[in-house]
């Protein structure tokens, strides 16, 4: 999977852990805004050269929501990365380099996926983001800009 940083990582950080949009936070209801973009959940972002790398925040909410220890959620589903001192979810060994966590019916960690996930592709995105991101794909068909 081939990622890039994440730009806005502190509204992502926090949309994640509480669940709720900033803006809903603020006091407006999530409904009024807009929305840029909606995920199709077509998995394509899961699968390909890259990694996906987790924060201590995202390690607690997953290994929370599969009912185990952090210890045992890293030991089983990620490893740390020599060299870069952080640590990454494994790739499933399909062939297409998919996320651990992909299913055929898409993410089964989806309330609980890494910020590095829920940012795609409004803060951050792959160099092939549009040809592969089925939301993307649907926006540019509505002639909205994401």
């Amino acid at each position: 999977m081939s990622f890039t940083t994440i730009q806005n990582a502190e509204q992502v950080s926090n949309e994640e852990s509480t669940g709720v949009p900033p803006a809903a936070e603020a006091g407006e209801s999530a409904g009024d805004e807009p929305q840029a973009f909606a995920c199709r959940r077509c998995g394509n972002c899961c699968r390909g050269e890259g990694y996906v790398w987790v924060t201590d925040d995202d390690i607690e909410r997953i290994s929370t929501r599969l009912r185990m220890t952090r210890k045992e959620f890293v030991s089983r589903y990620a490893r740390r990365l020599p060299g870069f001192g952080g640590i990454v979810l494994v790739d499933k060994n399909d062939g297409a380099q998919s996320c651990i966590f992909l299913e055929a019916d898409g993410c089964s960690i989806h309330t609980a996926k890494p910020a590095q996930c829920v940012g795609f592709p409004v803060a951050w995105s792959r160099d092939d983001a549009m040809t592969m991101c089925a939301g993307l794909q649907a926006n540019r068909r509505a002639g909205i800009e994401t």
